[in-house]
């Protein structure tokens, strides 16, 4: 039998590298992953990681380790330059390969031969072009061994795998050893039969049988530690003080430690006073002593040392080629040191003439590294230059930034368009724009802290068990329809508010907030209405005896219409109003907080309204809970409310806002003593065609400045010389109830056209017709009173008129500048805001003023509506999760704490929390949480 000749490998070439494969690919896959875009800049221990492996290779070592030592401690343009180098440097050992020669074999088998016998693998190996068809041939039959071979192997070990045990092992390995013994005779036969014929071909036996390289699975490059994230003010983190950064000296740590600075949260939350434009751009013909702005790239720096002198120079080449030395004598910042040659930077500094050349003296980076914008936030701390603290800013934000979590939940950063921390702390401390986002979010955080903190304090002071009032409007209608009058539509969707809380059994709490003039009382004695129609007693509760009589007086038509008797209650209540209370006769009551001394027994107490001016907060209602019930809360202010305390003290009070009515407005005048004639000319003139005037003298001392015979006199005067023919009646102090409700309600109906009047005619309705406030000594009102006056005009259909009149004699500055403001402002929560400013805390809220928040980074007088949605947040968050323990709102509450005190949130579950609008009616949930759960346990039992 002919011998054929089944598989040949000729000699080939195989490419393969100098290193280790396993080396070579750790190398090559870390040094690409540094090339991505922004990881050069964040990686950290890339030396410690590539040195083990660059160790292990046989290639250019020496080259790899010195482009590698010292990159961890390079700042990030110097690393991205490194990583160029090392790239190439990884491609050139990716380039390197040898030639290795893999052995030829040939295998003779006879034809016929049984395709299972086992056989030493044969290397593959690629057929040249130029190859014989035989050999293609040959080269087929010998995959179609190796394959049968391979189907053996596989085969042999499913059978292994079958029987197991070491007897099947045994006899398997002896067949194998007679297989072997077959097929080496087999072999010697042939060789003896083809000795002499030219077809013989010889058998090669090699000595060893060489493997083919086993490809190993690429081995994934040593990932750099996950970088570990706290919440800020973190004792780990930011939490740290201010002197582990390592770049302040004991006098810059005293001054600020002095100034309440002394962890590194601390110095973020530093809010800048102003953030200003850094200088002008400098120009070759730039004035010298200014302060100027230049951008280039840094091409030389160098140390100069004299005498006692030290001076680190850098110089900089801008876009036009022109060059500006910047020098620092004596200490250097951190963040100029680490500057080299070739960055692109901006300066600010001092505009010098030295050696011939244009100098910056002690010039500062623009930003965090140079490419900031041109814009510096100023702080003006005590003790701390303003470039040292942004020096030492910049140092912090490089240590933590990165490590600094949210305590906001995505989808509220997205809602309402905010940054998230760390870029919103960026932004605010080196701005490069003056959008101001970065501040806008950092006030976002600071009221929702505050409305959260106020809330969790406040929630342990709530009972649960409160006064279910059945509603109808029986006595409501018939009241408007006698005495005329109808809602506006921001009272009723006010008054639907109110009548919803007053039909639920968990307590009422809200506070009722509105500009002058726009019927808050209305809506307040409408609820007093409907409370005693359910048969429950409402108690009005004013500031002051003056106030409550007053409100007492322009009420009690309105009640008596519907055949309800009124008490009023000035002082201490005589038997007969104890006993008159006791029974329930006495549905409606206006008292004074005299009343709170010594609360008498309520038969069912259902309502409580407080009226309060300032100070605000001062009236506890708690001493009206009765047998663990408490009546419901309405608490409203004839002028807004300063947002610090209605943040803090009523914090805890659901909060509706009544828009304006939607009068015409007001046009208001200061007028000196020598123009008063002017005053009363507008005034005569708006007489004469119908309309009528109002004019207000001020209170000296709490007593009217006109006692009621002054005021006779003068009103004899004006109506014989000033306004001849019209009818002029008084309202003043002085005079007694009757006669002063007698004088308002003809000026109400037009039977008198002058209303002579001290302050006090504030707390009267609103008369459509008078369209002319006519302010003698105007001076001597504050701000909130004038606005009080000027809203009892304007609210008709035609435009009314404020004219302020001062004295003869010179204005003070501050009163001057009182009605300066007035007529720039016509918002009453503006003007609210800015008589806190000018007055103090103490004048309004006296000796709770320590209680009320100080806003760093918010301003609730331009910011009303981001106050309304961080209630809104406040109180859904709350809802959601009462105590804030769920892990997402735990780095919240921390700040929480840390602002009101580690007690907060530690019990108590807010209820009934949402902010109302008039536009958009009351988020209130349904229900608190303890009814969510006895409905779930209804459903449970129901199953």
């Amino acid at each position: 039998m002919e011998p054929t000749v089944e598989t040949v490998a000729p000699p080939s070439v195989t490419s393969a590298t100098n290193a280790p494969a396993r080396a070579r690919e750790v190398v090559v896959r870390m040094t690409r992953w540094l090339a991505r875009e922004g990881v050069a800049e964040r990686a950290r221990y890339v030396e410690a990681s590539l040195v083990p492996w660059i160790v292990s290779l046989d290639a250019d070592v020496p080259a790899l380790l010195a482009v590698v030592t010292g990159f961890d401690t390079l700042d990030a343009d110097a690393r991205r330059e490194r990583v160029g180098a090392l790239v190439a440097a990884a491609e050139a050992l990716e380039a390197q390969s040898i030639e290795v020669v893999a052995e030829p074999r040939a295998v003779l088998l006879p034809a016929g031969h049984p395709e299972h016998v086992r056989r030493a693998p044969v290397e593959k190996a690629a057929i040249p072009a130029e190859a014989a068809p035989e050999e293609g041939v040959a080269a087929e039959g010998a995959q179609s061994v190796g394959s049968a071979d391979g189907a053996a192997q596989e085969g042999s070990r499913g059978e292994r795998g079958e029987r197991g045990g070491r007897r099947d092992r045994r006899e398997r390995h002896e067949r194998e050893r007679q297989e072997r013994r077959e097929a080496r005779n087999q072999r010697g036969d042939r060789a003896e039969r083809s000795e002499g014929t030219p077809e013989a071909v010889a058998e090669v036996r090699p000595e060893r049988v060489v493997e083919a390289p086993r490809v190993e699975k690429p081995v994934e490059p040593p990932r750099p530690p996950e970088p570990r994230t706290f919440p800020l003010a973190h004792p780990e983190a930011t939490g740290q003080s201010v002197a582990s950064l390592g770049v302040l000296d004991e006098e810059l740590s005293e001054a600020l430690a002095s100034q309440g600075i002394s962890t590194i949260a601390d110095l973020f939350l530093v809010p800048p006073v102003a953030v200003d434009r850094a200088g002008e751009r400098w120009t070759p013909t730039s004035t010298v002593g200014s302060t100027v702005v230049v951008r280039g790239k840094v091409t030389r720096r160098c140390v100069r040392f004299r005498p006692g002198v030290r001076r680190e120079e850098l110089v900089l080449v801008t876009e036009r080629e022109a060059r500006v030395a910047c020098r620092w004598y004596g200490e250097v910042p951190p963040e100029i040191s680490a500057l080299r040659a070739g960055a692109e930077v901006g300066r600010v500094g001092l505009l010098e003439h030295e050696d011939d050349a244009h100098v910056l003296l002690q010039a500062e980076v623009l930003g965090l590294d140079g490419r900031g914008g041109d814009w510096l936030a100023r702080y003006d701390v005590a003790g701390v230059p303003d470039a040292r603290l942004r020096s030492v800013l910049r140092a912090a934000i490089r240590a933590h930034l990165e490590s600094l979590i949210d305590h906001l939940p995505p989808e509220m950063l997205e809602k309402y368009r905010l940054l998230p921390l760390g870029a919103a702390l960026r932004d605010a401390h080196f701005p490069s724009n003056a959008s101001r986002k970065g501040r806008s979010r950092l006030g976002f955080d600071e009221l929702l802290q505050v409305q959260l903190g106020v809330a969790l304090l406040r929630a342990r002071e709530r009972r649960e068990r409160g006064v279910a009032t059945p509603i109808t409007h029986t006595l409501l209608t018939r009241a408007q329809g006698m005495l005329g009058w109808q809602f506006t539509d921001a009272q009723e969707t006010v008054f639907d508010d109110i009548r919803r809380d007053l039909r639920r059994a968990q307590p009422m709490a809200r506070l009722l907030q509105g500009d002058v003039g726009v019927g808050k009382h209305a809506v307040v004695q409408a609820a007093m209405l409907v409370a005693a129609e359910g048969k429950h007693q409402a108690v009005f509760i004013a500031p002051d005896a003056v106030t409550a009589e007053h409100r007492f007086l322009f009420a009690e038509g309105f009640f008596r219409s519907v055949g309800i008797e009124p008490m009023l209650l000035v002082g201490a209540p005589n038997r007969a109003q104890v006993e008159s209370l006791r029974k329930g006769d006495a549905l409606v009551v206006y008292a004074t907080p005299a009343l709170l001394k010594e609360v008498p027994a309520f038969r069912k107490l259902g309502l409580v309204v407080v009226e309060e001016h300032g100070p605000y907060g001062v009236t506890d209602v708690a001493v009206f809970d009765a047998n663990g019930q408490r009546p419901d809360l309405l608490v409203f202010t004839p002028t807004p409310v300063p947002s610090a305390i209605a943040l803090n003290l009523y914090g805890a009070l659901s909060l509706t806002v009544m828009p304006s009515a939607g009068g015409r407005g007001v046009d208001t005048v200061a007028l000196d003593a020598a123009r008063r004639e002017e005053a009363y000319a507008t005034a005569r003139e708006a007489i004469e065609v119908g309309q009528q005037v109002i004019l207000a003298f001020p209170l000296v001392r709490g007593q009217d400045l006109l006692s009621p015979s002054e005021a006779r006199r003068l009103a004899e005067v004006l109506a014989t010389e000033t306004f001849p023919g019209a009818k002029i009646g008084i309202f003043s102090g002085g005079m007694t109830r009757e006669e002063r409700f007698r004088a308002y309600d003809d000026f109400q109906h037009q039977r008198t056209q002058v209303l002579l009047a001290t302050t006090y005619v504030e707390h009267g309705p609103s008369v459509p017709n008078a369209t002319v406030m006519l302010v003698e000594y105007a001076e001597r009102f504050d701000l909130v009173r004038l606005h009080r006056l000027r809203g009892h005009v304007g609210g008709g259909w035609r435009r009314g008129k404020c004219l302020l009149v001062t004295a003869d004699e010179a204005v003070p500055s501050e009163a001057r500048h009182h009605l300066e403001l007035l007529l720039q402002e016509t918002d009453g929560f503006r003007i609210a805001e800015l008589d806190v400013r000018h007055r103090g805390l103490e004048a309004v809220l006296g000796d709770r003023a320590g209680d009320a928040p100080d806003f760093a980074w918010a301003d609730p007088v331009q910011e009303r509506d981001l106050l309304v949605k961080t209630r809104q947040e406040a109180m859904r968050l709350l809802a959601q999760d009462p105590g804030l323990k769920r892990r997402t709102n735990r780095a919240l509450l921390h700040l929480v704490r840390a602002r009101f005190g580690e007690d907060v949130g530690a019990e108590g579950v807010v209820g009934n929390g949402e902010v109302a609008s008039s536009g958009s009616g009351s988020s209130a949930p349904s229900a608190n949480g303890k009814d969510a759960a006895s409905r779930k346990r209804r459903r449970r039992r129901g199953r």
